[in-house]
C-alpha cells in the first residue's frame, strides 16, 4: 500500500479541521467567517486527494448546506451539483452518499418551494434507499414522507397516497412515529375530497403527536384539522379543536418544529 506523503497527508487533516471549524462558526451565526473557512477547506482537499475525490464532494455539501442557511439558493444549488457529479463519478450513481447529497439538494429546493425541480431527485433518494438501507432506516421514511409531500403540491394525489400507505404499513408497530406520515395523509385525502379519511387520519395523526408530546406539530395538525372542520360545516367540533389548539400552541413556545420526525432511538439510524 502507497503511504501518503506528508504534505498531502497534512493538507488532509487541515481540511478536516478547518470544516469543524466552520460548523462551529455557523452555529454561532458567524456564516461569512464560516464560508471562508470552508473555501480553505475545500482548496486543501483539492490540494491533498485531487478534483475528483468524493471527499471533496462532501466539503462541497457543508458549503451547500451553509449557503442554504444563507438563502444565498443559487450557489447552494450549484455546489450540491457539483457534489453529486463528483461522488457518482468517484463512487458509483446509486451509492448511500448519493443519496444522502440529493436529499440534501431536496431540502434546499423545498426551501424555496421549487416541487417540480426536486420531484426526479427525491424518487431517485427513495429509490437508491431501497437499495442501500435497510427497511426501517429513519433516513428511508424521512425521503419516503418528503417525497409524498411534493407529491402532494404537484397535484398527484394518488401517487402520494400509495406511497404513504405502504410507509404506514412498515412503521405500524409500537414504536413506529405514525404521526408525520397520518398528517400527511390527511392533508391528501382533504385535496381529493375524501372528507370520512381525511377526518380519520387527522384525528390518529392529533393522538400521535399527543403521545410523543410533539407540541410544535400537534399545534400545527390541530390548526389544519380546525380548517378542516369549517370546511367541512362541523362546527360544534371546530369550537373544541380551536380550544385544544390555542392551549397546544402555547405550550409549544420555544419548541422547535423539525420535520425530520424519525429519531434514532426509534428506528435504525
Amino acid at each position: 500500500m502507497q503511504t501518503m506523503p506528508s504534505q498531502q497527508l497534512a493538507s488532509l487533516f487541515e481540511s478536516g479541521a478547518l470544516c469543524r471549524q466552520a460548523l462551529i462558526g455557523q452555529t454561532q451565526g458567524q456564516y461569512l467567517h464560516s464560508e471562508g473557512l470552508l473555501k480553505q477547506a475545500l482548496n486543501k482537499m483539492h490540494q491533498a486527494l485531487g478534483a475528483e475525490s468524493a471527499h471533496l464532494g462532501l466539503v462541497m455539501d457543508n458549503l451547500a448546506g451553509l449557503y442554504c442557511v444563507m438563502k444565498r439558493y443559487a450557489e447552494a444549488e450549484e455546489f450540491y451539483l457539483q457534489a453529486i457529479a463528483i461522488t457518482e463519478k468517484a463512487l458509483y450513481p446509486d451509492h448511500a452518499q448519493v443519496a444522502v447529497l440529493l436529499a440534501n439538494l431536496v431540502r434546499c429546493y423545498l426551501e424555496q418551494g421549487k416541487y417540480a425541480a426536486c420531484e426526479t431527485h427525491a424518487k431517485r433518494v427513495v429509490d437508491i434507499n431501497a437499495k442501500t438501507l435497510s427497511g426501517e432506516h429513519r433516513a428511508s421514511f424521512d425521503n419516503i414522507a418528503r417525497l409524498a409531500t411534493i407529491y402532494r403540491h404537484l397535484g398527484k394525489l394518488s401517487e402520494a397516497e400509495v406511497l404513504l400507505a405502504k410507509a404506514i404499513k412498515q412503521l405500524n408497530t409500537p414504536l413506529g412515529p405514525l404521526a408525520e406520515f397520518y398528517y400527511e395523509l390527511a392533508l391528501i385525502y382533504e385535496a381529493q375530497g375524501k372528507h370520512t379519511e381525511a377526518q380519520s387520519a387527522y384525528k390518529k395523526a392529533i393522538d400521535e403527536f399527543s403521545r410523543r408530546t410533539k407540541y410544535a406539530r400537534l399545534a400545527q395538525t390541530l390548526n389544519s384539522y380546525l380548517n378542516f372542520l369549517r370546511t367541512t360545516n362541523q362546527l360544534d367540533e371546530a369550537r373544541a379543536v380551536e380550544k385544544q389548539a390555542k392551549i397546544v400552541h402555547e405550550a409549544s413556545y420555544g419548541e422547535n418544529d423539525d420535520s425530520r420526525f424519525l429519531p434514532a432511538t426509534l428506528l435504525r439510524a
